[in-house]
């Protein structure tokens, strides 16, 4: 017999922590273990100075982790386990690949299995290099589906597999884990795809379409994801993105990029004054004009004749509405901005704390892979 009464009182759920490195930021999201409901956000931006150089951007991205996860630390309490990190561009490298594979093989594991590290062996093969040691982040089964061709239906159906993988540099990812490995115990990250995040977070709030473009605007690149039957079918990029956009605004104004960039945000705002809008158009046109040139080039490569695709633009900021402006010239087209709107019958606590996207895409990734 116990002389000690058996305490009722349960443990709180460990807390999901999830850093993002973005394009033109840094943050950590705190979700409640159970529900993933939002419980915290700390982001901190790059400063331009960064994006000089591979590696100052490196070695700036690093240390604004580690004051994230430091501040983090200071509110969650260092013994944490579940600790996520997502990598957009320039951190990682991504590949969607396509196999045949017969009806009567779909349901067996060890052929998925077996082609599932065929695509990932072909991914890192595909992206090696004497500079650096690839590490696989993701190796995903995106969808199986029915090939359609023009044979004898009672011949067996053939389908395709579709599958997603990415990698980075092993030494950069171990870069990446010191500062939140120091703040948690030593607890190493698991890494994932933050293209792959923001493809499924889109995916499932865009319902009334299957095909459509994203375009992650933030940074110095604009990536670029053709989804086909709510699957990701292509991965492209182009070497313009916002801050390339702020970077010509300077020159042309004198100001300095900083600046350039808080006026390229108060434009997605609606906050300067209409004329605004046409003398910044003014300014930046032959830049807009190599974006839009780039992007069609992409699509031509990819839609059918006057396809059209809708576009979705996602970015760290309001500064997306300004390239989401110009996207509506790819073509006649759709051209929608990724925020808390389109994303809202998805947000698992129906309450928004911020505008920002990231944050959203980090809890419903969580909600649906965690």
């Amino acid at each position: 017999m116990s002389w000690f009464k058996k305490s009722n009182t349960k443990e709180a759920p460990t807390p999901i922590i999830i850093f993002n490195l973005g394009g033109t930021s840094v943050s950590g999201l705190v979700l409640d273990g159970t529900n993933f409901d939002f419980k915290q956000e700390i982001k901190h931006e790059l400063p331009f100075a960064s994006y000089q150089n591979f590696a100052t951007l490196s070695a700036q991205t690093v240390e604004i982790l580690g004051k994230v996860a430091e501040q983090i630390r200071l509110t969650v309490g260092p013994n944490q386990k579940k600790i996520h990190c997502l990598v957009s561009s320039p951190w990682h490298m991504a590949d969607i690949s396509r196999y045949k594979i017969p009806e009567n093989k779909i349901k067996q594991k060890a052929t998925i299995d077996n082609i599932s590290a065929k695509a990932l062996a072909k991914h890192l093969e595909k992206n090696t290099s004497p500079a650096y040691d690839l590490k696989p982040i993701d190796s995903v089964v995106m969808a199986i589906r029915e090939l359609v061709q023009d044979r004898d239906a009672t011949a067996p159906t053939d389908n395709i597999l579709h599958h997603f993988a990415s990698s980075s540099d092993k030494k950069l990812l171990e870069t990446i884990s010191q500062p939140i490995a120091n703040s948690f115990g030593q607890t190493q990250p698991s890494f994932h795809s933050g293209l792959l995040a923001t493809f499924s977070a889109i995916n499932d709030a865009l319902t009334k379409y299957s095909d459509f473009v994203i375009l992650d605007i933030s940074g110095e690149i604009t990536d670029i994801i053709i989804v086909r039957h709510h699957t990701i079918a292509t991965i492209a990029s182009i070497p313009i993105g916002t801050y390339t956009v702020a970077r010509r605004l300077a020159k042309k104004t004198g100001q300095n990029v900083v600046s350039a960039y808080s006026s390229l945000k108060l434009l997605g705002e609606n906050i300067l004054q209409n004329h605004s809008h046409h003398d910044f158009d003014t300014l930046v046109a032959d830049v807009k004009q190599e974006w839009l040139y780039d992007l069609m080039t992409v699509l031509n490569s990819y839609e059918t004749k006057d396809e059209n695709l809708p576009l979705v633009v996602v970015g760290d900021d309001k500064s997306a509405t300004v390239l989401g402006d110009w996207a509506k010239f790819a073509g006649s087209r759709e051209s929608m901005i990724a925020d808390e709107e389109l994303l809202a019958d998805l947000y698992p606590s129906r309450r928004s704390p911020s505008r920002v996207t990231g944050h959203l895409v980090g809890q419903l990734f969580a909600q649906k892979y965690l």
